[in-house]
């Protein structure tokens, strides 16, 4: 996992992959980057969040949010990350044959313009393409204003 967070944007931007390890492994993982999350968090206004990557979640139908079979660990592990900061996953189309396993997740889906996959022939996985738009918070400048002969 990589975090990154922008203070002038108020932003979390991650990156996660998740090969094939456990439910518990996974939660670790997550709740290190709830911990991030959480620790720029000001007050009651959580950053914007950007995660994305190779999530390896095939049994998840991100099309209507179910998962099948139900009640499986790992996939409720992932589920509760995602309704405890709001997430949307925001890719369309399946990244490895039907599978969606390279994903964007985000709790500002306006800031998303778009995201595409494209198949680029160098990976087994498609790649993901995803263009934000959001404006920088921008701190008011300090103008001071002298007229000339004024003491």
């Amino acid at each position: 996992m990589m975090g990154v967070y922008s203070g002038r944007l108020h932003a979390v931007l991650a990156v996660i992959y998740r090969s094939g390890t456990s439910a518990d492994d996974f939660s670790k993982l997550l709740a290190k980057l709830q911990s991030f999350i959480d620790s720029h968090s000001e007050r009651t206004t959580v950053p914007d969040l950007f995660i994305m990557g190779d999530f390896n979640l095939p049994l998840y139908d991100w099309s209507c949010g179910t998962v099948d079979p139900i009640n499986v660990p790992l996939y409720s592990v992932m589920e509760s990350f995602i309704g405890v900061n709001s997430l949307s996953q925001m890719v369309h189309d399946p990244t490895r044959g039907d599978n969606y396993l390279d994903l964007v997740f985000t709790n500002r889906p306006d800031y998303v313009l778009n995201a595409t996959v494209e198949d680029e022939g160098i990976s087994d996985h498609k790649s993901v393409y995803c263009t934000l738009g959001f404006n920088a918070t921008v701190e008011e400048a300090e103008t001071t204003v002298r007229t000339p002969g004024a003491s």
